[in-house]
């Protein structure tokens, strides 16, 4: 017996659903094994077997190919991005600190998505999609369907005709390679290239500097980062919230390393 075998499905509302689908197509075609439904999906049969197990959530890109490749209709279609979403927040606490899942940053990987849930907390906060359209410069669709997806995933709920977060401190992973983080990253520093033209000095803060450094204390420098952050944020949030900022520090390799002979 495999380790994913003794392990309980992490997934099973999901995989019972897309078994329960597939199963209807075999019915219709009996020589239309998992080999081939990896095919058609274009990933490999073990990631299609983990799925079916229960044992890992399809992303983004393979949900729509199985929306096609299925055939489902608009309501089981609906009914499968709800099963995900409901599996998709781990409640993980750290030090008062819940971290999301991958999955939960692939199935939000807009910024907004976050600006919406930080702007819950301002003492101005109007519960209107077009008053959060307009404080965000977002369409009111785009808000609609985010604070859907917020609600859906467990991080924001209603309470007494509100809409609030439903934890303080939320986090992301850390130091493991992320597609979705990679994407979120993109998407800030674009942000922060447009702000530059567009919002005034002094509401603004940008510096840049280049330093020689020995790279073995970079891991230092990323904790000090770290820190400087929490310092930060409790900076930030004393007194009236009424604005949301995105604050994004880098650190980067300007010299590429020479082979050696």
């Amino acid at each position: 017996m495999s380790e994913k075998e003794k392990t309980p499905a992490k997934y099973a509302e999901v995989a019972e659903f897309l078994n329960s689908i597939l199963n209807t197509k075999r019915a219709k075609n009996p020589k239309y094994s998992m080999r081939a439904f990896a095919r058609d999906l274009k990933t490999s049969p073990g990631r299609i077997s983990a799925i079916l197990a229960g044992h890992a959530l399809p992303g983004k890109i393979v949900r729509k190919r199985i929306l096609s490749v299925l055939d489902l209709t608009p309501e089981k279609a609906s009914k499968l991005e709800f099963l995900i979403g409901k599996s998709l927040f781990e409640r993980k606490a750290l030090d008062g600190i819940f971290q999301m899942t991958e999955e939960v940053q692939t199935f939000l990987p807009e910024w907004h998505h976050f600006a919406i849930l930080n702007l819950l907390e301002n003492s101005d906060f109007k519960n209107d999609a077009n008053w959060i359209s307009k404080r965000l410069h977002l369409s009111e669709s785009v808000v609609i369907e985010s604070i859907k997806k917020l609600i859906l995933v467990g991080l924001a709920k209603e309470e007494d005709g509100k809409l609030v977060p439903t934890h303080a401190n939320i986090t992301s992973t850390h130091d493991i390679p992320s597609h979705a983080l990679r994407n979120y990253h993109r998407q800030m520093i674009t942000k922060s290239l447009e702000s530059l033209d567009s919002v005034p000095l002094e509401v603004r803060d940008v510096s840049a500097l280049i330093v020689a450094t020995n790279p073995r204390q970079l891991y230092k420098a990323k904790l000090l980062t770290k820190q400087y952050r929490q310092d930060l944020i409790k900076l930030l949030e004393e007194g009236e919230k009424t604005e949301v900022y995105s604050v994004c520090i880098q650190i980067n390799p300007v010299t590429k390393a020479i082979a050696t002979a």
